[in-house]
């Protein structure tokens, strides 16, 4: 028995949560996604920051791969998704389609900082907060930092949490910085951390949604480091750090 996932703040809507298989969700099967995923298990440099992949499976026509659910084993879930990079389309898009992505990136934070936040929904016991897509992509460059803010304020273990993030992201830029092996186009990263104030700090961030995720062609990697990428890690950590020490 499968139902929709109830935590999808980005509004995609596409995770199916498998009632009978705790702790995965099913994501329908697009092939540059499930490429990406099936070349990650020779990969644990990368794996270790992306949801763990279980394989694939098929409900009569439809086919979905089954990922870790990457809010199991919390009691309040709070959830943030940013999207990171520059570049958000792909040279086979429509032209306009491509005019869309282009737009979407030149009138956000995505243009000048290489990042925007699509979408939060916080919780304690006592407050929540939550935005859309829509809200991310009118933020302005000089509120970037306090609607940041707006998913960690509420948290008792605000500082915490901000540390741990920081140190994981800094270790995934580390690897993004030389890596010559994908290209990532529309890719967000996930943070998610327990928002029951009475239980023990507790948190995640991962690398989600490879849609539009490539390999580098062979012969091509001398002028693969994505710039736009790398650009938007390092504004969003400086961010987040600007948060932990306040």
């Amino acid at each position: 028995m499968a139902s929709i996932f109830p935590i999808q703040v980005a509004g995609h809507g596409d995770l199916i949560v498998d009632n009978d298989n705790a702790g995965k969700v099913l994501k329908p099967l697009r092939k540059t996604e499930h490429d990406f995923y099936e070349s990650l298990i020779h990969k644990p440099e990368f794996s270790r920051f992306t949801p763990q992949y279980y394989g694939v499976k098929q409900d009569g026509e439809k086919h979905y791969i089954i990922l870790e659910d990457l809010t199991h084993g919390y009691q309040r879930p709070s959830v943030m998704d940013i999207k990171v990079g520059t570049l958000h389309y792909l040279e086979s898009y429509t032209p306009e389609k491509k005019a869309i992505c282009i737009e979407k990136c030149r009138k956000s934070t995505s243009s000048t900082l290489g990042f925007r936040i699509c979408g939060m929904a916080a919780q304690t016991e006592s407050d929540s907060v939550k935005h859309d897509k829509k809200w991310g992509r009118s933020i302005p460059v000089d509120r970037i930092t306090s609607a940041l803010d707006d998913f960690f304020k509420i948290t008792l273990h605000k500082k915490d949490i901000l540390t741990k993030y920081i140190i994981v992201l800094e270790d995934f830029f580390h690897l993004i910085s030389t890596q010559k092996l994908y290209r990532f186009v529309s890719t967000s990263l996930l943070f998610v951390y327990e928002g029951d104030t009475r239980l023990p700090p507790k948190s995640t961030v991962q690398l989600i949604d490879f849609v539009h995720t490539l390999p580098i062609p062979h012969g091509e990697e001398r002028n693969s480091i994505d710039n736009g990428f790398i650009f938007g890690m390092e504004n969003l950590i400086q961010n987040l750090k600007l948060l932990r020490d306040f």
